[in-house]
């Protein structure tokens, strides 16, 4: 159930099955927020969205469904997404986490990395970029190769190569 866009039931990690692909958006910006759930939703995902670092926490650590992904903000009321980030980690929540914020600054964005972010994205940002960095982070937890992508969709018309044993081998030919 939610209110005002908020998920009032929240998501704990490893609590159900990762095909269920929710994912928790952490951003107080409501415009931001709402614009970032509705382009997921209409990719098909389930979207969560919590308001604030300690909502996200909760959220991420008590809640009764599974989240396969987190996308969070670092200037966050209450708790910022460093301190999100920290906890989550204290509590192994396998969840990846795609970074999505303001604060550009390469130590800002090496802080995140090290925190356990597994991405970082800059704002303002391309949507189509964005749906690709979440498919990535959904692959690698599920360890899966990239999929070819949908007809009509950028890089659709390039052939995949097969890698040569050389080239696997960091080598060229």
């Amino acid at each position: 159930m939610r209110t005002n866009g908020v998920a009032e039931a929240g998501t704990r990690c490893g609590s159900a099955a990762p095909e269920a692909m929710r994912i928790l958006v952490v951003e107080d910006e409501r415009k931001v927020a709402s614009f970032i759930r509705q382009g997921l939703e209409e990719e098909g995902y389930a979207v969560d969205v919590a308001p604030d670092g300690a909502t996200a926490v909760d959220l991420a650590l008590g809640g009764t469904s599974f989240t396969t992904s987190s996308i969070l903000d670092v200037m966050l009321p209450k708790r910022d997404g460093f301190a999100v980030l920290r906890r989550c980690a204290s509590s192994a929540c396998p969840a990846p986490v795609l970074m999505l914020t303001a604060r550009d600054r390469v130590p800002d964005r090496v802080t995140g990395l090290d925190l356990g972010a597994d991405d970082y994205l800059t704002k303002p940002f391309v949507f189509d970029e964005f749906l690709a960095r979440v498919r990535v982070l959904l692959r690698r937890s599920r360890g899966q190769r990239a999929p070819d992508p949908p007809a009509g969709r950028p890089g659709a018309s390039i052939p995949r190569r097969a890698a040569s044993p050389a080239a696997s081998r960091g080598r060229s030919r």
